[in-house]
């Protein structure tokens, strides 16, 4: 393989892209492909390793503010961690 002089960082901001996706899909009036696109995210979803390359992996919570009800709804009904 090829070596790098770079270091690469990981960084995961947990459910920030689901978040996005889910508000897209909404925007979008495609609402009801949401819960699956969700699950196949979450089923298939592999964690990063430092394996992988990567010299660190930094984990970041993301804390969503909401404009609205109904994003607050969503984001409890598909995002929350059970």
């Amino acid at each position: 393989g090829t070596h790098s002089t770079l270091v690469w960082r990981c960084i995961r901001f947990i459910k920030l892209l689901l978040l996005l996706c889910l508000r897209l899909l909404f925007t979008l009036s495609v609402y009801t492909y949401v819960k699956p696109s969700v699950k196949s995210y979450r089923k298939n979803y592999v964690e990063p390793t430092v394996d992988e390359g990567f010299a660190e992996i930094v984990k970041i919570n993301f804390v969503p503010k909401f404009q609205t009800d109904k994003e607050r709804q969503l984001y409890k009904m598909y995002l929350l961690e059970k």
